[in-house]
Parts: C-alpha cells; structure tokens; sequence
C-alpha cells in the first residue's frame, strides 16, 4: 500500500474545514445593529412623550437643556419654542429673562 500524503492532508483539512462554524456576515451584523438603534430611538421616543404628558415643567426644562448643550453652541430656536411652551401667557417676558440671565 503507497501513501500519498497530500491526499492525507487534503482528508485531514477538509475535515477541520468541515468542523469550522462559518462567522454571521457582515450584513446580518449591520441589521442587528440597526434594529438596536431603531429600538433604542423607539424607546427614548416613548420616555419623551411620557415625560411630556405626566410633567410638562420637566419635559419642556429637559429641551432648555438639550438646546443649551446643542453641539458648540446654544440652540436658540429649541430653547425660545421650549420657554414659549412652557409660559404661553407671558412668553415673551420669560424669553428676555432667560437670555438676560444667559449674558
């Protein structure tokens, strides 16, 4: 009987070839990430809207914040739509108090 030991290597790589678990693709990977994303936006969304209905004052001081911190500089249009909300009696006032205070 002659070996022939490239066929036993070839045997014996296509067996571990064979035992190998073959990884989750790139694209299953980039929708189980977006799908988290989506979930995590739905549930901040939801907190929002929540917040919103059960304490206004909170809600609208949390866009003040939101719009104060707003990349390298204030928001203003978020932070004036937030205040006049939030006081729509006397929106104007608050407003000029608000930024007075800012200066």
């Amino acid at each position: 009987m002659n070996k022939n030991p490239l066929n036993d290597l070839d045997q014996f790589l296509q067996q571990q070839a064979s035992s190998f678990v073959s990884p989750a693709s790139l694209s299953d990977k980039l929708n189980e990430s977006q799908t988290e994303n989506v979930k995590a936006e739905v549930n901040i969304s939801t907190h929002l809207l929540q917040l919103a209905k059960e304490n206004p004052e909170a809600f609208y001081k949390l866009l003040i914040q939101v719009g104060e911190n707003h990349l390298a500089q204030p928001n203003s249009l978020l932070i004036n739509t937030a205040i006049i909300l939030a006081n729509p009696t006397n929106w104007k006032e608050e407003i000029e108090k608000y930024w007075k205070a800012k200066l």
